[in-house]
């Protein structure tokens, strides 16, 4: 059980300003939810000497475990919520996830507030949600209008936000995601710390996919995509990390490309996710609908060439450093991965460009641009000066 915080007064006295942080309640299961929070815990010790950061829930690394379903919407919609009314707040109040939006109400009138949109995918694609669901999703985002301020990590988010929220523009702060330091260190051809299923293919040339099964990830299109790559490059080999393919998506692809080049490593610890990229010869990411599309950025800085669809937020992450192609076209796909697969010269340069685009996104400047947002917010000019300084701090530490 973790210890959860009181409130600013148990942090740091001398900070000029104080932060709290709503993040989402680890019962709610979001990997990506808990990864973020992690990385922006990890970057406010920079700055622990100016800004202090509470967060009712404690540390991060406390926050684990399995929960049953009748637990989950109890943590959630009882003990959470009803913990908060009882809190301690700093002047300013974050929610790190507009899923947990609806955790305004039991915050103070008197603090300014921030929710942070990831992506308003639900309202867009319904699939996988049932109509009670969609309208608990659609109840819970809509009181992120009662916020002082939107972060959104992309312009994609921020134009979803402006239509589907209907929240004016001036109120939405686009503050782009980080890429973890440790995917820079991922070291091409080392075998050390890849799962065994995938050492054993190394020597082939290796397409990789990531992510869950959505509709919107469009798995659908690696069949004909592959089919298409394997007239030219006969020894390929699909990874995949994530969720497991449908058996007939699995059936196809078997049937093209042989059984024992099919790899599913299913969902794998953090720590792996680097030498998976590294070992990759390209990452292929045709995904329709994207709040940001951070494996674009984890690719690159592992040094893995991204061949993407062109779809969203995908070129807000991958810049000029991606190949990228139509969602819908598997022949133009098929086309980018294969001259990536076969152009050692375009090869090196994607890899080259690709690392120095990652290197432009960090947790530090993350952190520092929300650190800019709250001090717009801040009612105190002393406060506002805290803010902004250790947000240059952290651009210079980044």
């Amino acid at each position: 059980m973790w210890q959860p915080s009181q409130g600013p007064e148990r942090l740091n006295e001398r900070a000029v300003q104080h932060i709290s942080w709503l993040p989402a309640h680890p019962s709610d299961g979001s990997i990506s939810m808990n990864r973020y929070w992690h990385a922006l815990h990890a970057a406010s010790r920079l700055i622990a000497d100016r800004v202090a950061v509470d967060c009712p829930l404690g540390e991060p690394e406390q926050m684990v475990g399995r929960y049953s379903r009748l637990k989950r919407a109890w943590y959630r919609y009882a003990w959470y919520p009803s913990r908060l009314r009882a809190y301690r707040w700093s002047p300013i109040v974050h929610v790190l996830d507009h899923s947990s939006a609806f955790l305004l109400r039991a915050v103070s009138r008197n603090v300014r507030t921030v929710v942070t949109v990831h992506d308003l995918i639900p309202l867009r694609d319904r699939e996988q949600l049932t109509e009670s669901q969609y309208r608990r999703f659609r109840r819970c985002v809509n009181r992120v209008r009662f916020a002082d301020l939107v972060v959104t990590i992309s312009n994609q988010t921020a134009r979803d936000v402006e239509e589907l929220l209907e929240i004016p523009r001036d109120r939405i702060e686009v503050i782009p995601l980080g890429v973890d330091r440790g995917f820079f260190d991922a070291v091409p051809g080392s075998n050390r710390t890849l799962p065994q299923a995938m050492a054993d293919v190394q020597r082939r040339p290796i397409v990789l996919s990531i992510g869950s099964r959505q509709r919107r990830k469009n798995l659908a299109l690696l069949p004909p995509v592959l089919r298409l790559l394997q007239r030219q490059v006969p020894d390929i080999c699909l990874v995949r990390v994530g969720d497991r393919l449908d058996a007939s998506l699995r059936n196809e692809l078997t049937s093209t490309l042989g059984a024992a080049a099919v790899i599913e490593l299913g969902t794998i610890a953090d720590d792996l996710l680097p030498a998976v990229y590294s070992a990759s010869s390209v990452l292929f990411f045709p995904s329709t609908y994207e709040g940001f599309g951070l494996p674009v950025l984890e690719a690159m800085a592992a040094g893995c060439p991204v061949v993407c669809s062109g779809s969203t937020s995908l070129p807000e992450a991958g810049g000029e450093a991606a190949r990228y192609f139509d969602a819908h076209a598997p022949d133009e796909a098929a086309e980018a991965l294969h001259e990536v697969l076969s152009d050692g010269h375009l090869r090196r340069r994607m890899q080259q460009e690709g690392r120095d685009r990652a290197r432009a996104f960090s947790w530090q400047r993350h952190l520092a641009g929300l650190l800019d947002a709250y001090a717009r917010l801040a009612t105190d000019s002393n406060a506002a000066a805290a803010l902004n300084d250790a947000a240059r701090h952290l651009r210079c530490a980044s």
